[in-house]
Order: C-alpha cells, then sequence, then structure tokens
C-alpha cells in the first residue's frame, strides 16, 4: 500500500506564488536555518505588509490586485534573497529569513531597503500604482530561540507598529511584559481565559491556484485576546496549551465555532464554502 505524503509536503508554497513558502514551510526553514547556524552568528526576521489590500482591490479589481502582488515578491527575489528565505503569510504579508545580521543597524538598512523596492510604483498599462508597506522585526537574541517564537516576535513588532501608524519598521524588543509571558504563567492565564471566553476565530481566506476566481474556503485562526498582552498569535500559546492538556477543550471549542460559523455563511446563502481547522495530533486521539 503506498501511503501520499501529507498535504504540507506535498504543497509547500502558497496558491497565490508558486515560489514563496507558505506558513508552515516558512517556519520549517527557519528552524533548520537556526539549526546550522554557528554559536556567534544571529539571524533576524522581516516581515513586510503590504497595506489596505481591501481598497486596492475595490480601486484595481482582484486580478490585477494579484499581479501588484506577484510583481512585489519578484522585487523581494530581486534583492538575492534566497528562495527558502522568501514565504507568504497571506493577507499581503512577506515573510523574509534574514542570516547573519551582525546588528540592529544592518538589520535596520535591509528592511528600509526592501520596503523601497516595494514602494517603487507599479505599472498597469498606461497608469502607476503606489502602495504603503508597514513593518516588524526581530533579531535572534539568543542561540536557542525558536523559530516560532522568532515569527511571533516579528509579528508582535509590527502590530506596534501599525498602532502607531502604516508606515515604518518596529523591531522587536524585550521588555518586562514580554520576559513575563513564560510557560507556566501562560498556563494559568490559558485556563482563566478559557473560563472568561477570551479566545477568538479569525478567518483567513484561502483561494484556488488556478481556473478558478475569488475566494474557495475559510482557513480558521485562533487568538488569545490577552488583558495584558493583547492579541497573540497561536504559535505563542499553542505548545503551552498541548502541554498542559488543555488543547482538548480549546479545540472543542474551535471546532464548535467554526461549525457555527460555516453554518451561518451557508445559510446566509455562500452554500460553497468551506472552513480549514488547524489540528494537533493529541486531537485525533
Amino acid at each position: 500500500m503506498i501511503r501520499r505524503p501529507p498535504r504540507s509536503t506535498l504543497f509547500p508554497y502558497t496558491t497565490l506564488f508558486r515560489s514563496l513558502l507558505n506558513r508552515q514551510h516558512f517556519l520549517s526553514q527557519l528552524q533548520n536555518q537556526l539549526k546550522k547556524q554557528k554559536n556567534t552568528q544571529r539571524l533576524a526576521v522581516l516581515l513586510l505588509k503590504v497595506e489596505n489590500l481591501r481598497k486596492i482591490n475595490e480601486e484595481l479589481g482582484e486580478t490585477r490586485t494579484n499581479d501588484l502582488l506577484k510583481k512585489a515578491a519578484r522585487r523581494l527575489q530581486q534583492l538575492h534573497f534566497k528562495p527558502d528565505q522568501l514565504g507568504h503569510l497571506g493577507s499581503g504579508f512577506f515573510a523574509v529569513i534574514c542570516p547573519q545580521i551582525e546588528n540592529r543597524r544592518e538589520l535596520i538598512e535591509l528592511a528600509y531597503s526592501a520596503a523601497r523596492s516595494l514602494r517603487a510604483s507599479y505599472r498597469f498599462e498606461q497608469e502607476k500604482y503606489s502602495i504603503t508597506v508597514s513593518m516588524g522585526a526581530c533579531l535572534q537574541a539568543q542561540s536557542n530561540e525558536s523559530a516560532a517564537k522568532l515569527l511571533y516576535q516579528a509579528e508582535n513588532a509590527h502590530t506596534t507598529q501599525q498602532q502607531k501608524g502604516r508606515s515604518g519598521l518596529q523591531i522587536f524588543q524585550v521588555s518586562p511584559a514580554n520576559a513575563s509571558l513564560n510557560r507556566s504563567q501562560i498556563n494559568k492565564r490559558l485556563k482563566k481565559s478559557l473560563k472568561a471566553k477570551r479566545f477568538e476565530l479569525h478567518y483567513q481566506p484561502q483561494y484556488a491556484s488556478s481556473g478558478h476566481r475569488g475566494i474557495i474556503s475559510m482557513e480558521a485562526l485562533v487568538r488569545w485576546r490577552s488583558s495584558r498582552h493583547g492579541l497573540i498569535r497561536a504559535d505563542a500559546f499553542i505548545p503551552a496549551a498541548e502541554d498542559s492538556g488543555l488543547i482538548t477543550p480549546l479545540g472543542i471549542w474551535i471546532v464548535n465555532t467554526a461549525c457555527l460559523q460555516l453554518a451561518h455563511w451557508r445559510k446566509s446563502g455562500n452554500r460553497s464554502m468551506n472552513i480549514a481547522i488547524n489540528l494537533v495530533p493529541m486531537q485525533l486521539n
């Protein structure tokens, strides 16, 4: 009997970009890079987001918006980033692994060089169109950092930058609040948050690679609305939830909530809509 490899192995790239890694494989490549580098080396993670995609889509249409994003991806590739260093995390988020970064100044120069390339006008026939780019980044602080933690820190920095203004760069800095978010404290707060219903689902659209226009499904992404740290992505708390066993009640809530949302969409007339839900092995027991 021949077993097919998992879908994530067959399709390491996003549906829109044939040469950019999806979130799962970007994290995998980041983890591999962390293992290979020497103790004296440090790397950085840089996020660049094309802002106001909804407005761009309204002005240019879906086809041209996708073309614009593809042109933006090619510009990043022309900056000599290798294929295993570039990813697209959805919603206009480009992610870059920046190896052998010596200091913050070097990271800042690299980030603004990439941003300048993306902000240069895009030509569609006789028209020119410009975009706004916001950035978040983190510089590896310790040799034993994990890929999930570095990406979370870069995303946290990007959220801070968006609160300040759409354009610009924010580099993650360790603060007492960030340092206090250790595993044991996460477990305690997860229990309280489950009872207080402080989790929410965000839905990321998924598109067919070809032969189909528009959204074909939604991916349900869980977020933790922490009173101390704001909106926390799954990468930062799912491992703790697995260790403590809280992933089971949390997973039940995620499935129930996503199914209720799907039923609402279908009842509203969108009968072809589907929802993808991420599960961990423990949930399949």
